[in-house]
Formats: C-alpha cells, structure tokens, sequence
C-alpha cells in the first residue's frame, strides 16, 4: 500500500511538472542560443520552449552536433532583472537547471543524475522569453 501511495504521489508531482509554467520567467515562444565554453558538454546549443510546456534542445556544433531531443515540461523563473532560470527533466535521466543572464551575455548550469554532475559554464549568444 506505500508503494501504491508513493508512486501515485510522485506521478501527480510529475504531471504537475510537466505542466506548469510560470508568467514571470520565460514561456512558450521563448528560447536561447548558447555555447558552452567550460565542461562536459562544450558546444553550441538551442533551446525552444513549444506549446503544451515542451522543451527542445538541439546541438549545433561541438559534443552533441546533430543531436536533439523534445522533453516534457519545463520550469522557469526570473531572478533578478534580467536573469533566469530554466530547469527540465530529460528522458535521458538527467536533470538541466541553466541561469540565463541576459545583461551579462552568460549562462551557467549543472545537468546531473543518480551518479554524475556536470557544471557547464558559457556565453548567451541569444535569448527571447516569449509570449
């Protein structure tokens, strides 16, 4: 019966988190161009956030060139003028939370799971936060 209860929790957490986005951060429509400069994943990336709370990443160059994938729900939030976070769950078992600062032109994030964590560091070459 605990199992019963736990996974029923934790699947309406996740339906929640697949859903949700926030007014404040960025929305569908919204996006990002960068280039990781420091750690595992160096390369250029696009990220676009799609109807229903979908994300797409793509690889443009370096690591994952060719490589894209569209996940299912996304969280995002401002911090401070300018500056946001963007986090998504990947079927791949990774976890990506990403701070885009737009004054600054960088973002920074940790993509991790069970067993590893990587802390990327790069430039912002463009952004639009969306509807």
């Amino acid at each position: 019966m605990k199992n019963l209860i736990k996974t029923t929790v934790s699947t309406a957490a996740l339906a929640l988190f697949a859903t949700t986005s926030f007014a404040d951060g960025m929305s569908e429509g919204g996006g990002a161009r960068y280039v990781w400069t420091e750690g595992a994943f160096a390369g250029e990336y696009r990220l676009t956030l799609l109807a229903d709370g979908q994300i797409k990443w793509e690889g443009l160059e370096g690591a994952e060139k060719g490589k894209s994938a569209t996940e299912n729900g996304f969280y995002s939030t401002d911090i401070a003028e300018g500056v946001y976070l963007l986090s998504w769950l990947e079927r791949a078992g990774y976890t990506v939370n990403v701070i885009l600062n737009t004054e600054a032109k960088t973002i920074n994030g940790i993509v991790s799971n069970e067993e590893e964590h990587y802390p990327l560091k790069g430039e912002l070459l463009e952004f639009s936060t969306g509807n």
